[in-house]
């Protein structure tokens, strides 16, 4: 893990482990978080786990079974902290959404899936060929003017580079979202929201996602 001014990041192991490095990476700065006392100690070996990774066949289950085995881990270890997990596939999302998650101090960094398309970006310091053409997926930290800013964990795998910093990109926003709808699974996204229960029995996860205190639209 290191440092940045966004937070602490790694890199991938492997070829097709960039979704689950991107999520150790958005639970990683979600427990490092100052309002956080207690930490989600899930190390790669989990993460993959929770997403069916296999190393001949990268992330074999979709984002609603990632979503759910993770929220499933939280609950049955972690009752003192009130996060569910939430996910988005085809249904619009829009860069206003993702700069509500980035902005929320409720909410983690939003993983999202891209499609191939986003390795001819110039912005992106590497390339990809033949069949390992796939999309990719990334951590958005910030969503300014002009840019949306995320983390490609991707980039010191395939650079080499030994500077992660190397690995946060700028890139502007229509051709960011051409790249997010063009991913198989349109407007793929998924994010921790901490929920402020009102009751014993909703802390205690009785119909959490209605108790979203910035609920995504």
């Amino acid at each position: 893990m290191t440092l940045t001014k966004y937070g602490t990041f790694e890199c991938q192991y492997t070829e097709n482990d960039c979704f689950p490095t991107s999520l150790l990476n958005v639970l990683t700065n979600l427990s490092h978080d100052l309002k956080i006392t207690e930490r989600f100690d899930l190390d790669r070996k989990d993460i993959n786990e929770l997403c069916g990774y296999r190393r001949d066949a990268g992330v074999t289950k979709d984002i609603s079974y990632v979503s759910n085995n993770l929220l499933r881990h939280l609950k049955n270890n972690f009752s003192s902290l009130p996060w569910i997990v939430k996910c988005n596939q085809n249904k619009i999302m829009s860069l206003n959404d993702l700069k509500r998650i980035c902005l929320s101090n409720r909410m983690s960094y939003p993983l999202v899936s891209v499609s191939s398309r986003y390795y001819d970006d110039e912005h992106v310091p590497y390339d990809i060929v033949g069949e390992e053409r796939e999309g990719h997926t990334v951590s958005i930290l910030a969503i300014d003017k002009r840019n949306v800013i995320l983390q490609d964990p991707r980039v010191c795998f395939r650079s080499r580079i030994p500077d992660i910093d190397k690995t946060i990109i700028s890139i502007p926003h229509a051709r960011f979202v051409r790249y997010w709808e063009d991913f198989d699974f349109p407007y793929e996204t998924l994010w921790l929201c901490e929920v402020v229960p009102t009751t014993l029995h909703q802390f205690n996860g009785s119909n959490m996602n209605d108790q979203d205190p910035d609920k995504i639209k």
